[in-house]
């Protein structure tokens, strides 16, 4: 029997929304739907893909592709007000837009001029400004500003202090954001205060507090303070168990592992990482930075030597040496692929502020 165009979308998108978020075959599927919904001119089967596609691409780290189909969607909702809701399109804008630092190829001039297309379309729509402050303060971090960070922190601190917007994120994840805003400050102290509610279960959601134990364990090396590295490390470990797919935790498990001299289990995470799936060039910075500090440190240890199960894609990979490779090796091309990763997103976003971080990661000591 022969299926209707609809009834072959239609199952697509159910073989879609039964897989979880962050797995990219869902990525996938999702492209043969926008594709069979474009071949008809469905526009409605093409808003409905391509909403779920936003949501996959955001979560499956490939900010690039979500943010190449974000202008139809934004045109359509312009074109057909009555047809389509905004609000689930307004919600999702804030996610490209602040995916834009993620890609360090996009000119500094371009996500600009999309942050105040953004800023536009919602002050238009009459949702307000701190979300706005919000997303430019986290932009602003990304970007290695320093200045306008703590422009838009004081103004969402003078005007929102405790408050939550419509189109905010949840409460949990705001309070996160505080926690974050403080460590890129470098201001540990007040980063523990706003963690403390998080910490205490007062704050949770589906990924808080798991992605304040993850920021928490660079401000506790940035203090000495081990024995929370230790802490926050272990609780990182087991929510590897639960959510393995979320790449942005691995750099700062590979750190915890430095901290804590776990050796092997720093390079068990790393060949999960290089033989994991997509994520973006911001992750792949943090992760080589700390995967160079790590093998610094074995170096230090005088082991010139180390097992470790590389995949078979990556450049060092060699097939008959039982996974044995030279421990100057691997820190020479983690820290050769950090500096020029960070030399990228410096260019772009003219300043220092990569490199800068690489160095500080390269100098910590653990006593």
């Amino acid at each position: 029997m022969n299926i209707t165009y609809q009834q072959e979308f239609e199952e697509l998108m159910d073989q879609a929304y039964d897989l979880p978020d962050y797995e990219p075959q869902k990525v996938k599927i999702l492209e043969k739907a926008i594709k069979l919904a474009e071949a008809h001119n469905n526009i409605d089967f093409q808003f409905k893909a391509k909403l779920e596609y936003i949501d996959a691409t955001t979560f499956c780290n490939m900010p690039e592709k979500g943010l190449a189909i974000f202008p139809w969607l934004l045109a359509v909702i312009e074109k057909y007000p009555d047809r389509f809701d905004d609000w689930d399109i307004m919600w999702r804008y804030k996610w490209v837009i602040g995916d834009l630092p993620l890609i360090p190829q996009l000119p500094l001039a371009q996500i600009n001029m999309a942050v105040e297309d953004f800023v536009k379309t919602y002050e238009s729509k009459g949702y307000g400004q701190q979300t706005i402050y919000e997303y430019r303060r986290e932009l602003a971090i990304d970007l290695g500003d320093e200045k306008t960070v703590k422009h838009y922190h004081q103004k969402l601190l003078e005007e929102f202090a405790g408050s939550h917007g419509s189109m905010s994120d949840c409460t949990a994840c705001v309070q996160n954001d505080l926690v974050k805003t403080a460590i890129f400050l470098k201001d540990y102290e007040q980063a523990f205060k706003y963690a403390q509610p998080i910490l205490d279960g007062r704050m949770t959601c589906h990924s808080i507090p798991i992605r304040t134990y993850n920021q928490l364990i660079y401000a506790y090396v940035q203090v000495g303070d081990f024995e929370k590295v230790k802490e926050a490390g272990r609780k990182l470990l087991k929510a590897h168990k639960r959510v393995n797919q979320r790449k942005e935790l691995y750099p700062n498990t590979i750190l915890y592992c430095w901290a804590t001299e776990s050796y092997s289990t720093g390079f068990t995470y790393i060949a999960r990482f290089l033989d994991g799936h997509h994520y973006d060039e911001m992750v792949r910075l943090y992760f080589y930075i700390n995967t160079a500090k790590l093998f610094k440190s074995v170096m230090e240890k005088e082991e010139a030597e180390v097992k470790i199960k590389l995949p078979e894609q990556h450049p060092l990979y060699q097939a008959d040496q039982e996974h044995a490779y030279a421990t100057s090796d691997l820190y020479e091309w983690f820290l050769k692929e950090a500096t020029l990763l960070a030399k990228r997103f410096d260019k772009r976003n003219e300043n220092q502020y990569y490199e800068t971080y690489l160095k500080g990661v390269m100098d910590l000591k653990r006593s």
